[in-house]
């Protein structure tokens, strides 16, 4: 087995099932939310990890004009970059605006995937 699949099997286990299982820290898993008391909000966390990755996938139940509009700068970093993405969402609701879509298609190297006819409500964010 590899390091990267033995790295991210040890820091699972830790993240949900033991926290006493020892594993490098930079493969855990995070809570992120919006925690105005500390000051921190989710779109901030998303800005800074896409500025350091190189790969990213999403899975989120929408995708809002108002989300892309923030992470527009990122998001054409990556760009010029070619850096890959991924992001699956879903017609569930019918809450995603096909506007949202076509801005979408502005970008070649994110790859977007519509998971249709399943109630998909999640918000997942993994950073390479």
């Amino acid at each position: 087995m590899n390091n990267l699949k033995v790295n991210l099997q040890e820091a699972l286990t830790t993240s949900f099932i033991d926290k006493d299982i020892l594993s490098q820290q930079n493969y855990h898993t995070e809570l992120i939310y919006n925690d105005y008391k500390r000051g921190t909000k989710v779109l901030r966390f998303l800005q800074h990890e896409l500025t350091q990755a190189s790969a990213f996938m999403f899975s989120v139940a929408f995708v809002t004009d108002s989300g892309l509009t923030v992470l527009s700068n990122q998001l054409k970093a990556l760009h010029h970059k070619n850096i890959p993405g991924k992001i699956l969402t879903s017609d569930y609701l019918m809450f995603n605006n096909p506007k949202v879509f076509r801005l979408l298609m502005r970008y070649p190297n994110i790859e977007v995937r519509i998971l249709e006819g399943k109630a998909l409500h999640t918000k997942g964010y993994l950073f390479k």
